[in-house]
């Protein structure tokens, strides 16, 4: 079984994003989404002709985590929690999973992408390895999520996880009451300590000076 990492965001108790973590938590499940919604620019290069031939192909879905040597590393990549976990107002939820159809980001330069995609541009049908290619290829601006996706032409939405720990960030000092502008709120905090202690799950706070302990997160 492989560890893997989802950065996730807590803006409010009751918003759409929190209630998805929540979801996440509680179910012990990932949403996977259409290639369409991916954060990635050139992602969105992809020529009319191409898109069409991947809806053709239809019904791919596309979920996206991390996995570094160390969850150490994974966690204390500052960009991570501003782009997946609202600027620290979030958690990163540790979880494994057995899949075949896991596929490890290929990452290529800009030049290199774009040659990449061009070289399936005028084909008319697409094979199905052709389109997992396509979507697991990004460019390397990209390359410090150490990316990883499940791609399936399934009909399922979801996909299952086995969650090992929650972690949730909290601001100021570990033995001080006194908090700042990041972090989540004391509403999110409750709410996903208390889905925790209700499915079993190991959940840990985290601090600034977390980030400078030497392997605090693999231990």
């Amino acid at each position: 079984m492989k560890t893997f990492l989802k950065f996730r965001s807590l803006t409010s108790k009751t918003s759409k994003d929190s209630k998805r973590t929540y979801d996440i938590i509680r179910n012990k499940r990932l949403y996977c989404s259409d290639y369409k919604s991916l954060n990635d620019p050139l992602e969105g290069y992809l020529s009319q002709s191409l898109s069409e031939n991947i809806e053709r192909k239809s019904g791919y879905k596309i979920c996206c985590f991390s996995k570094f040597t160390k969850v150490a590393e994974n966690i204390k990549t500052i960009p991570l929690w501003v782009h997946y976990a609202n600027g620290f107002k979030g958690c990163v939820i540790e979880f494994t999973l057995k899949d075949e159809k896991i596929k490890k980001i290929k990452y290529l330069n800009e030049k290199e992408y774009i040659e990449f995609v061009n070289k399936f541009k005028n084909k008319m049908a697409l094979k199905s390895e052709e389109i997992e290619s396509l979507l697991s290829t990004k460019v390397d601006a990209w390359k410090y999520e150490k990316e990883f996706r499940f791609i399936s032409n399934q009909d399922s939405s979801y996909l299952k996880i086995n969650i090992k720990k929650v972690w949730i960030f909290k601001d100021g000092r570990k033995n001080s009451d006194t908090r700042k502008s990041r972090g989540i709120s004391k509403d999110c905090e409750n709410m996903i300590v208390d889905i925790c202690n209700k499915k079993g799950i190991p959940c840990e706070k985290i601090y600034f000076e977390d980030f400078m302990e030497e392997d605090k997160f693999d231990k």
